[in-house]
């Protein structure tokens, strides 16, 4: 598989957030992917510091917005 190099490119592309399913989201963390996943409820609960440790009953209100692959 080629790489592109994108040191002159000038798109936003790069920085995109992508949303993903919780089947995707396995499928990618079992990949070893994990440095570019980020769970919705680890989202919520950054901005909303009274609800860490809750992020699982939060993973089950999250459907095909499950998480987001991380660009860049």
């Amino acid at each position: 598989m080629e790489v592109n190099n994108c040191s002159g490119c000038v798109a936003s592309c790069c920085k995109l957030t992508i949303d993903i399913n919780r089947v995707e989201y396995e499928r990618l963390n079992k990949l070893k992917l994990s440095e570019s996943l980020m769970k919705q409820s680890e989202i919520f609960t950054q901005k909303n510091p009274e609800y860490k440790g809750k992020e699982q009953f939060f993973d089950g209100m999250y459907k095909d917005d499950f998480a987001i692959i991380k660009k860049g």
